[in-house]
């Protein structure tokens, strides 16, 4: 009852630069439509680094476009997931660099990263998409009455069923690598979420914290949901984190 996992993969690890000292947090709530960044004021930081500190929360898809040489995220950037919202895409754009640094995180059902020089996942930073992705938006939902989700793979079946849900994308294809399927559970119970997509672009990546696309477990009698996919476009990857998109477990 496990939804198929798709293969992540770690990397050598380099050297870190120190972080900034702990700043004082913000909490801004965000319409689906976000076209500045919410960046603190900060003494001695350049008007080109764009500092986010806190909480920033975004109703729907979000693109953080900007001309900002250097976005630093220090805190959490992230849309509301969950059955009642659609899909959620946060894009986030430098110019030179951008940096999760300490334990920021970002979360959304699709987290894009695009960076023109280098993209840094500090040790304790993540991008998260797992368990982002819900039945009623299911690309390969089993079919029935309980299964994994499909992917890059057919979703394990449950007692009593030929398969799980039907295998899509193409993991040699990063056009076409997506987001995983939710498993299905008995008299139409919704299973374990499916995984989201992570895409990161920038000539230099340093992944050392995490990358999650893990799909989620079932309740009782259903299946678990679809790892999804992760995309990294870079020339030089290095870091010691850990690049997960692995299916959910079964309940």
């Amino acid at each position: 009852r496990r939804g198929l996992a798709s293969p992540g993969r770690g990397a050598a690890s380099s050297p870190l630069s120190a972080p900034t000292p702990p700043l004082q947090p913000m909490l801004i709530n965000m319409p689906a439509r976000c076209p500045t960044l919410p960046c603190a004021v900060i003494e001695g930081v350049p008007n080109t680094t764009c500092v986010i500190t806190g909480e920033v929360v975004v109703g729907g898809d979000c693109t953080f476009e900007s001309s900002y040489h250097e976005v630093i995220i220090e805190g959490s950037v992230s849309c509301l997931i969950d059955p009642d919202n659609p899909p959620c895409t946060l894009t986030i754009n430098a110019t030179e660099r951008v940096e999760l640094r300490g334990d920021a995180i970002v979360r959304a059902t699709t987290v894009e990263i695009i960076a023109g020089k280098a993209l840094l996942i500090d040790a304790n930073a993540s991008v998260l998409v797992n368990s982002s992705v819900w039945h009623r938006l299911s690309l390969a939902r089993p079919p029935g009455p309980s299964g994994g989700g499909g992917h890059g793979g057919v979703g394990s079946p449950c007692t009593g069923v030929t398969q799980g849900g039907e295998a899509y994308g193409d993991g040699t294809n990063p056009n076409l690598v997506t987001v995983g399927s939710p498993g299905l559970g008995a008299d139409l119970r919704v299973g374990g979420p499916g995984g989201g997509l992570i895409r990161l672009n920038a000539p230099t990546l340093d992944i050392r914290g995490l990358l999650s696309a893990d799909g989620g477990a079932g309740y009782t009698d259903a299946g678990g949901g679809a790892g999804g996919g992760v995309v990294l476009r870079s020339v030089l990857l290095t870091g010691s984190g850990t690049i997960s998109a692995r299916g959910g477990i079964g309940g």
